[in-house]
């Protein structure tokens, strides 16, 4: 893992491209499981639902309380 930080933008061009790569999904994964931060857009959702269970709760209760 060579970078320190990743972030998943939102977009309906940018969800569709990155949910449907499994490499991103991996890529994800493994940037989580090294302790790397992630960021991700508002919309960027869809993309998330590959990714490990626990972002995916932290992601549901963040944007539960706006």
């Amino acid at each position: 893992m060579l970078y320190d930080a990743v972030y998943v933008p939102g977009g309906a061009d940018n969800v569709i491209a990155l949910q449907d790569e499994p490499d991103a999904i991996h890529f994800l994964n493994e940037a989580w499981r090294h302790c790397k931060a992630i960021a991700f857009d508002a919309d960027a959702g869809p993309v998330l639902d590959g990714f490990y269970p626990i972002i995916i709760a932290v992601r549901k209760l963040h944007f539960a309380h706006k």
